[in-house]
């Protein structure tokens, strides 16, 4: 059960796939195209493997080889009577061969054996690393391609604010109501919002490739945080319990505790060489070379008890146990350092989710009072009490705080999926929800900026 919710849940029961939107369509689709994921499903089918190589290493082990030939003989003096003078033979021969080795004691074998439960888990946390990685790459393309977009209709709306005020300054200049500074200062503020609307679409064809790598495609319009959209502090309001909850469940530190558990294992293996190795082998023989001279049908079964004893290697086994144990002091410290990693993403996150509640309220107010700031300065340059420079600025100052907003929002949602991947709750549910947060935005909209 979730702990943390992030706006009215009313929709928890909704089905995914039908009510699937922009987000969750996005996912779904990068589950297929992402190299990355890609990457990482393959990285635990391979430690899969990884698992079945150290069972098969105490199991039984079956061969069988068989081989036919033709055989010619070319006698040229002989004491036997039956070959006088030069004789040449043709003979057909078969033979074929079963064998069976099972390691009776086999301290390196065994010691891998063990192994097999940690490379399944290791799999296992490797693959679900891998889905709570692409949710979040997921969300972070798209949140970068949506805040391109409100860069874009931000600079449009600035630029096209600044021409309308330039042309009013020009007219006010030509029937000397206005100074020439006026029309100066508007034309220098047009030419850098067209420079800075260059540079928005530049930046979203970036964020538009980007997405295109991870998901396959770009939706042709973006969506915007919905006004009704609620944001929630986390529960616990705590940032303890977090950093406890992470410590305990965090996947990349459950990885990297079974990779040091792996690794020990592998130490107590490098160690086995040491021991004798005992096994026991079994044959079966049948050989068929009766048509060649003094030939015979016969074959054999045999089993004998094999003891290899080490002795000395030229220093190898001794190099291989110090290696097994550095790389074991190596992975346990990897282990301790993800642990306070994780610990302190925990409580970043945490405080990032708190954080960010706070800014977008405070940002929300702050669109509120610049939208009043430019409502007043319109009204005071209808009067003639403000000028359009006054105008300018409180426009520019209303775009900005949509936008921060927009920002915000979007900041404050990334943090929430840290901190659900930071105690391994992070799943395709919380990119449901955030998905039924975003709505369309209209066509024409080009100053709607998220807020």
């Amino acid at each position: 059960m979730k702990r943390f919710r992030l706006a009215p849940l009313a929709v928890a029961a909704f089905s995914l796939p039908a009510a699937a939107g922009q987000l969750l369509d996005l996912h779904a689709r990068a589950v297929d195209t992402d190299p990355g994921f890609a990457a990482d499903r393959a990285q635990a089918q391979a430690q899969r493997a990884q698992a079945g190589l150290r069972r098969s290493e105490i199991l039984p082990q079956l061969g069988a080889q068989a081989s036919y030939g033709r055989q010619r003989d070319e006698t040229e003096a002989s004491s036997t009577v039956v070959f006088e003078g030069d004789t040449v033979t043709y003979a057909n021969t078969l033979s074929w061969a079963v064998q069976l080795s099972q390691p009776l004691f086999d301290a390196t074998a065994f010691a891998r054996y063990a192994q097999v439960d940690e490379q399944l888990a290791l799999a296992l946390a490797t693959e679900s690393i891998a889905a709570q990685d692409l949710i979040l790459r997921v969300s972070e393309v798209y949140f970068e391609w949506l805040a391109a977009h409100n860069g874009l209709r931000l600079a449009k709306a600035e630029l096209a604010a600044i021409e309308r005020s330039l042309e009013q300054a020009e007219v006010r200049f030509e029937v000397g109501l206005a100074a020439i500074t006026d029309k100066q200062e508007a034309q220098a503020r047009y030419d850098l919002a067209r420079s800075q609307e260059l540079s928005a679409a530049a930046q979203l064809r970036s964020r538009t490739q980007a997405l295109r790598t991870v998901a396959g495609y770009a939706p042709e319009r973006p969506e915007r945080i919905g006004d009704n959209a609620l944001e929630n502090p986390p529960l616990p309001g705590d940032p303890g319990p977090w950093a406890e909850r992470a410590v305990a469940n965090n996947l990349s530190l459950l990885s990297a505790q079974t990779r040091a558990e792996i690794a020990d294992q592998e130490r107590r293996a490098a160690r086995g060489a040491y021991w004798p190795r005992l096994e026991l082998q079994a044959q079966h023989l049948y050989q068929d070379n009766t048509e060649a001279q003094f030939g015979r049908e016969f074959s054999s079964s045999q089993a004998t008890l094999q003891l290899e004893v080490p002795l000395f290697t030229g220093g190898a086994t001794r190099a291989r146990h110090q290696e097994a144990v550095a790389q074991a002091e190596a992975a346990q410290a990897e282990a301790e350092r993800t642990r306070l990693q994780v610990e302190q993403a925990a409580l970043d996150a945490y405080d990032g989710v708190v954080t960010g509640l706070a800014q977008v309220r405070a940002l929300t107010q702050a669109v509120r009072s610049a939208t009043t700031a430019r409502d007043a300065v319109e009204a005071g340059v209808e009067v003639g009490t403000r000028t359009s420079v006054d105008l300018l600025d409180a426009q520019r100052e209303l775009f900005r705080a949509r936008n921060d907003l927009a920002q915000a929002r979007y900041t404050y949602l990334l943090n929430v999926l840290q901190l659900e991947r930071s105690v391994g709750d992070l799943d395709r549910e919380d990119l449901a929800r955030i998905d039924k947060l975003l709505v369309p935005i209209p066509a024409g909209a080009e100053t709607d900026i998220d807020g």
